[in-house]
């Protein structure tokens, strides 16, 4: 959809949060920040939008989860958090 029709159904479930604009993650017109986090997670693809997630640890290494739902992800980022942001995934 569109970016108005995305605002539109974010709002309509209720979504108050400012968000970014759509962009592509896959192809040749992929946003350089989905191009970057892809190849240094050594992900080749992103079926959907809520599919993948990237942390980056306090050093920089990056690891891509896929297949998680978000509350899978309170533990692996609380360790980044707390552990000071130095940490390696």
């Amino acid at each position: 959809g569109s970016a108005a029709e995305i605002k539109q159904f974010a709002a309509d479930l209720g979504v108050t949060f400012r968000m970014m604009q759509k962009v592509d993650v896959n192809g040749d017109g992929a946003s350089l920040v989905y191009k970057f986090l892809k190849y240094h997670a050594d992900v080749d693809l992103i079926q959907w939008n809520f599919d993948t997630y990237f942390l980056v640890d306090g050093r920089g290494n990056i690891q891509a989860l896929s297949d998680v739902h978000p509350r899978h992800l309170w533990e692996p980022v609380q360790k980044l958090v707390h552990g000071g942001g130095g940490e390696e995934l």
